[in-house]
């Protein structure tokens, strides 16, 4: 099952990459910015408003994409309903005679009739009556919570049908909500409170969880997809901000050559985000020693335009200098295997500096200059 997951995640990312391209596309096209590029040499005819418009058409199309999957999702197997009906592991409940499919009717009298009113009721280390149902039969046990106010049970989940409104309404949300999640982990991250699940993480859980019946695979292709949305919104300002650094270290780019200054433009771009990770290494081991924790998150958090774009980024990168078909080869098992998307941008890097010195630049840290006049 685990290798049906890395397959479907392959195929979410090349429907991800392929519609992001596409919208960009078909906006530029409509919106008559017909030259639009990542990482240019030089900002695209028209107004700032259409190469914006053409750059949130991008970002929805892959938006999209997530939400057409959320929505099939929900559309075939309506939305999973927590109940008061649990599974008991070892621990308090289960010392105190709770057993698998027990329903919980009332703690210390007060009536719970949702799992979340349930957990709110019980307080650590706190002992509470908690009525339970058994095969018809009402009873009543202690159980003492421990320290974290858990008494080791789960909900029995149910199905709840949805129809196409409400369908579609969620559909349009839950993208929004794993990000939003993502984000707040990432921030629990930062001071130390838990430890941020990436892809790798994603597919083993749900591998182990979903059981891959046909919706819930979508369910995972969805989650998974919402995950790299940051990635590429984040793209999106990465470009936009370093395009007035390239053109001020690069003033004969306006009017040069523009797949040789785009070449420029690239390894500038690659050199940015590769050394993005120098200080981010830095402020992580100073976070982990608590030295100026909340200075540390921030700089963190103003890193994270250039850190996160290092996927698409090599993306564009390798298609420009390897061609889609072996950047694809390299990229996507890539992806699963911890510290190596850097090392590839670096290896894009020195093919990139490489190659303009052989075209008749000299290359400096940040700054390509062509040493013919006709460049």
């Amino acid at each position: 099952m685990l290798l049906l997951a890395v397959f479907a995640y392959l195929v979410l990312f090349a429907a991800l990459v392929g519609a992001t391209v596409l919208g960009a596309r078909l906006s530029a096209r409509w919106l008559r910015v017909a030259d639009f590029r990542w990482f240019d040499s030089r900002p695209a005819q028209g107004a700032p408003w259409r190469r914006f418009c053409v750059r949130a058409a991008s970002a929805l199309a892959a938006l999209a994409v997530c939400s057409a999957l959320f929505w099939v999702h929900f559309a075939l197997a309506g939305e999973r309903e927590s109940t008061t009906t649990v599974t008991v592991r070892e621990g308090p409940a289960r010392d105190a005679g709770m057993r698998d499919g027990d329903r919980v009717l009332s703690v210390d009298g007060v009536a719970v009739e949702s799992w979340e009113a349930l957990r709110n009721r019980l307080k650590p280390s706190t002992p509470v009556q908690i009525e339970i149902e058994r095969a018809g039969a009402r009873s009543t046990l202690r159980v003492t919570p421990n320290g974290q106010g858990r008494i080791a049970v789960s909900s029995v989940e149910r199905r709840v049908a949805l129809g196409l409104f409400e369908s579609t309404k969620r559909a349009v949300a839950q993208p929004f909500a794993v990000v939003a999640a993502v984000l707040k982990n990432a921030t629990s991250q930062l001071v130390g409170k838990r430890d941020v699940m990436g892809p790798v993480g994603i597919v083993r859980e749900t591998s182990q969880t979903a059981g891959f019946r046909s919706a819930e695979l979508l369910w995972f292709l969805g989650t998974i997809g919402s995950y790299f949305l940051p990635q590429l919104v984040l793209l999106q300002l990465f470009d936009a901000l370093t395009l007035p650094l390239f053109l001020k270290t690069h003033p004969l780019a306006r009017d040069g050559e523009r797949s040789l200054w785009r070449l420029a433009r690239v390894q500038q771009a690659l050199l940015l985000a590769v050394g993005s990770f120098l200080p981010i290494l830095a402020f992580v081991l100073l976070d982990a020693l608590e030295i100026a924790r909340p200075v540390m998150a921030m700089l963190l958090l103003s890193l994270l335009p250039v850190a996160l774009s290092i996927v698409p980024l090599v993306w564009i990168a390798g298609v420009q200098l390897w061609g889609a078909a072996r950047t694809a080869a390299v990229l996507l098992p890539g992806i699963f295997v911890p510290c190596a998307l850097p090392l590839v941008a670096v290896v894009l890097l020195l093919r990139a500096r490489s190659e303009l010195r052989q075209r008749g630049f000299r290359v400096g840290l940040l700054v390509a200059t062509p040493q013919r006049e006709d460049q």
